[in-house]
């Protein structure tokens, strides 16, 4: 099961959270994403 979280993180001032997210995305389960648009099509790639 894969994950998108939508939102704006560039305000985010933590650095640990900073860094879970860009980890985050670097993965192939959990995104954190500005827009529905790129969610869609990170979750509906295939693996």
């Amino acid at each position: 099961m894969r994950l998108a979280i939508l939102g704006d993180f560039s305000h985010c001032a933590s650095k640990p959270l900073q860094d879970f997210i860009r980890e985050s995305n670097r993965g192939r389960t959990v995104f954190f994403l500005p827009a529905e648009a790129e969610a869609l099509e990170k979750l509906s790639a295939i693996l």
